[in-house]
């Protein structure tokens, strides 16, 4: 909901608003102190800065007599020609004035609504578990750790400007990981774009458990993606295949986890895949055993990879 002044009002109050490294006067306006009323929502308020008119957006207030918790507000002036947005905190019943603090609103919202002080809402964030860091598997300079796969008729495979890449070859071309690669409770993630051809440009063989999978993206002439095999069934034809267009000249993100119940695939951090593995037969293809464990191919195109890392799951 937005709420709009509708004629200049007196300043009350004023503090320091730091937008980058923009330093503005922002001045509440009020003709009464900002309390909730029977519908709990706030009043209208008229907003200055810098003496320009902005218009704020504040979420539902408390009744009368709580004390001040956390709202968004959402100045947009013309003098910056871009929305900022501030945490800023109700006033009290009574009070006249307001003061804005700038720290992440979404920690301050949940303090206020779980009732933390400081003390203990910082204990609760060291307690948090961190994540795993990721893990390179590509320097950015050379193919160590990586071979050229040796499919029959493979293209050549060079590093060049950060990026691996792997050139036409008469069907496959790709590079397989020499070294240890857990088998579950895993993520991958990398960068992947189609330099020119129609095909997959993207298709990573990695483990399962005791077996392995393929991931296809731009497979059966560009648009299928899709795990292989699933039950015997190519990524084409199972409960994994969904239809994406690629564009060539573009770079995708994508990551893949597997843990012992399932894998699940982004691409541009879109979920994409989330395939159950509970009583399914999880297999690759023939022309894909000499990527096992962990390993890379590009089917008649010419494909680039960078950025490649991956992550175990505690």
């Amino acid at each position: 909901m937005h709420y709009h002044p509708t004629k200049p009002a007196s300043k009350r109050g004023t503090t320091a608003c730091v937008t980058l490294i923009l330093v503005a006067t922002l001045t509440v306006a009020t003709n009464q102190p900002i309390v909730g009323n029977d519908s709990r929502l706030c009043q209208k308020r008229g907003l200055t800065l810098s003496g320009h008119t902005v218009f704020p957006e504040f979420s539902a207030c408390p009744p009368k007599g709580q004390t001040p918790f956390l709202t968004e507000l959402i100045a947009r002036s013309a003098l910056f020609r871009r929305s900022t947005t501030c945490g800023a905190a109700c006033l009290q019943h009574g009070r006249k004035s307001c003061n804005i603090d700038f720290r992440r609103p979404s920690r301050h919202r949940a303090a206020a609504e779980h009732g933390w002080d400081r003390a203990s809402r910082y204990q609760a964030l060291a307690k948090t578990p961190s994540q795993p860091p990721w893990l390179p598997l590509f320097d950015g300079t050379s193919l160590e750790g990586w071979q050229v796969t040796n499919f029959g008729g493979e293209g050549e495979v060079t590093v060049e400007d950060g990026k691996i890449v792997m050139h036409f070859g008469q069907m496959m071309t790709g590079i397989t990981y020499q070294g240890d690669f857990p088998v579950t409770d895993y993520e991958i993630r990398w960068e992947a774009m189609r330099m020119d051809g129609i095909d997959f440009f993207c298709g990573l063989t990695f483990p399962v458990g005791q077996s392995h999978c393929t991931f296809i993206a731009a497979g059966w002439a560009g648009a299928v993606v899709g795990l292989s095999s699933i039950d015997n069934k190519d990524a084409s034809e199972n409960d994994s295949t969904t239809f994406l267009r690629f564009e060539n000249g573009r770079w995708y993100h994508f990551r893949v986890r597997v843990t012992d119940d399932r894998i699940r695939v982004w691409i541009d951090e879109r979920p994409m895949i989330d395939q159950p593995l509970e009583g399914r037969r999880i297999e690759t293809r023939p022309e894909v055993d000499l990527s096992k464990p962990l390993g890379f191919a590009a089917w008649q195109s010419r494909a680039a990879l960078r950025a490649i890392s991956y992550r175990r799951l505690e």
